[in-house]
């Protein structure tokens, strides 16, 4: 039985609040106190109420797929309240007392919300981010919707949204980066980045210097930028360019657990291949890949178990991870993260992205429509490779054909074959053009035909 309940103006006072599946809950102008949790698997329509968190415990919001408030008040004397899923807030998100912990879900912030923080009382969590999106026309000087970026420009920048992010770049980082883009670029904007000591992460807060990122990865200090430890900001002035922003100690910058190189994913005999290389690792315990149908890492899930990293060193690494996924469809595409774990237990999501659209000669569910057996490239025998391997091809007819070696970086590594022909059979003795022995690991070799990819495998070379 559908039920549906409409609160009044009255102020509604409770242990806590549970909309039962069926059930729609609509607020009106009502204020909603409660001193436990907030649980919903109905429909909750927000109008103009306001519910107020303040308990004496941890209360947590749980939902079906996001919940929408109007206004949400945090005043509590003991415990923060948590995020279960994802929410959106129309009006005012205050923190009056307690925080609000985050724990890897997002907040997002309507066309009117505004965050309200104090001293002590703030976003919080090892992951997650709140954001929002304004229109920022000349002249424009905005402290966007309360998440402590502050903007001037002269110019119209147009559709402009910030994500302020709760976890530290690093080591030396502290405990607020942000993601800032718009519609049109600034020609000489000041940026001014506020924190919360709460947030230093143990930085001394004198040595705190400015740091941008084209990728959220690898990042720069401004040394330009002015820093005011009495009211908690560091400012940077003629900026033509918005991007990542954190603050970190001067002289070192974030210090990233890994220094990822590359990261792409493939799809090779009918099964989705991530390879990823690392530059240097820092105490990196392991790795865990995400994927998701959409551009949003929040919304992917973890397919792997626990990928053994290489713990601290300066050689370069490379991984493969195959992507068993039975239930893909033609033409989809699905995005890929990488996620790296320390042995302290600190996790770092790598902002990079890989792609990958499932080719429209498969099935569903993995099955690649069987060519004539015939033709193609074959699979390499011996495979691992202990000393040499054989490699064959056969097309339905002759052809310009190019056959070669290829590292997980994309790097040509050995011409194997170049010519007319339409089958060919060649050795491979795990060497590189230069005749040096290659290191072990995984390789691709690729045909193309008349210049175009016919077919790609990959080999295992154990030396």
């Amino acid at each position: 039985m559908l039920v549906s309940i409409v609160l009044t103006t009255a102020n509604i006072f409770s242990q806590g609040i549970t909309i039962g599946s069926g059930t729609t809950l609509t607020g009106g102008s009502a204020t909603i106190t409660i001193t436990g949790s907030w649980n919903n698997s109905g429909t909750y329509t927000a109008g103009s109420s306001t519910v107020i968190f303040n308990g004496s415990g941890t209360q947590t919001i749980t939902n079906n797929s996001g919940e929408t408030f109007n206004n949400v008040t945090i005043n509590k004397s003991i415990g923060d309240v948590q995020l279960a899923n994802n929410i959106a807030v129309n009006g005012t998100l205050s923190l009056i007392g307690g925080d609000l912990d985050l724990t890897g879900k997002t907040v997002s912030l309507g066309t009117s919300g505004t965050l309200s923080e104090t001293a002590g009382n703030t976003v919080k969590g090892s992951t997650g981010t709140i954001s929002a999106t304004r229109t920022l026309n000349a002249p424009s000087s905005n402290n966007v919707a309360g998440l402590g970026a502050e903007i001037t420009e002269d110019g119209n920048l147009g559709s402009c949204n910030i994500t302020r992010g709760v976890q530290a770049q690093g080591g030396l980082g502290i405990d607020r980066y942000y993601q800032i883009t718009t519609g049109n670029s600034p020609s000489n904007a000041t940026l001014v980045f506020n924190y919360y000591d709460s947030e230093l992460n143990g930085v001394t807060e004198s040595q705190l210097a400015l740091f941008k990122s084209s990728d959220g990865t690898s990042w720069t200090e401004q040394t330009s930028a002015e820093l005011d430890t009495e009211n908690n900001t560091l400012t940077l002035t003629g900026l033509d360019a918005f991007s990542y922003w954190t603050a970190a100690e001067e002289g070192s910058g974030p210090t990233l657990p890994v220094v990822l190189s590359t990261f792409t994913v493939q799809f090779i005999e009918n099964t989705p291949t991530i390879h990823w290389s690392t530059q240097s690792e820092n105490d990196n315990m392991g790795w865990f890949v995400y994927r998701g149908d959409e551009n949003d890492f929040l919304t992917s899930e973890v397919i792997s178990d626990m990928i053994e990293g290489q713990g601290t060193t300066t050689q370069q690494s490379n991984y493969v991870y195959e992507d068993n996924f039975e239930d893909t469809e033609i033409d989809s595409m699905y995005y890929y993260w990488l996620e790296s774990i320390d042995y302290s237990g600190l996790t770092h999501h790598y902002n990079k992205v890989a792609t990958l659209v499932i080719p429209e000669n498969t099935d569903p569910g993995n099955n690649i429509v069987p060519e004539p057996e015939q033709f193609g490239l074959f699979q390499n025998e011996p495979n691992p490779v202990i000393s040499s391997t054989k490699i064959s091809f056969n097309l339905p007819e002759t052809s310009q054909v190019d056959l070669a070696i290829y590292n997980l970086k994309g790097q040509l590594v050995k011409e194997l074959y170049s010519g007319v022909t339409s089958k060919h059979t060649v050795m491979w003795d795990g060497k590189d053009e230069q005749g040096k022995t290659l290191e072990s690991g995984v390789y691709l070799y690729r045909l193309l035909v008349n210049g175009k990819t016919e077919a790609t495998k990959k080999l295992i070379l154990m030396k």
